[in-house]
């Protein structure tokens, strides 16, 4: 798997992306024996990081020379399929090239899942995105003054009775 940042972004997201720790993923079905099917080329999907914006963290997965046609889709950790843009196809004699970009918006891992239903296989590729929230100099006062006060209520309110 290849995951690479392609710009550096300063927006109020920052985020870290890694690979998930223990994520395991299962086939739906087992590997069949296809040599009497033809050839089948099903490639490891590479998945880029193309920007940060207030919306959140846009993922693309590319899969390159696959054939058959493949299923391509984002999931979460659970396996829950994740909104994505349509993907972009395009063929190169019997291989396919697919692109499909999706927008994370919540910390946590991801995976581009290739499918080539014909022949049962199954590969991916995942990432781990945390989300950072830059927080204003008003928002870390107020972070430390609400409680703070709220405190201070509760405890004169405790003495006082």
């Amino acid at each position: 798997m290849a995951v690479s940042p392609q710009k550096k972004v300063q927006k109020p997201h920052r985020f870290l992306a890694s690979t998930c720790p223990g994520y395991v993923i299962t086939p739906s079905a087992p590997d069949i024996d296809i040599s009497h099917q033809g050839a089948t080329v099903a490639p490891e999907p590479d998945i880029n990081i193309i920007d940060a914006t207030d919306d959140g963290v846009l993922l693309q997965c590319e899969v390159r020379g696959a054939a058959p046609k493949p299923r391509v889709e984002w999931q979460d950790r659970d396996g829950n399929k994740l909104p994505a843009e349509d993907p972009q196809v395009s063929e190169r004699g019997d291989r396919y090239h697919i692109t499909l970009q999706t927008t994370v918006t919540k910390t946590g891992c991801c995976r581009c899942v290739v499918t080539q239903e014909e022949t049962n296989r199954r590969t991916h590729a995942e990432i781990y995105v945390a989300i950072i929230v830059k927080m204003s100099i008003w928002t870390k006062i107020l972070g430390a003054v609400v409680p703070a006060v709220v405190l201070g209520v509760a405890g004169a309110a405790f003495l006082l009775r």
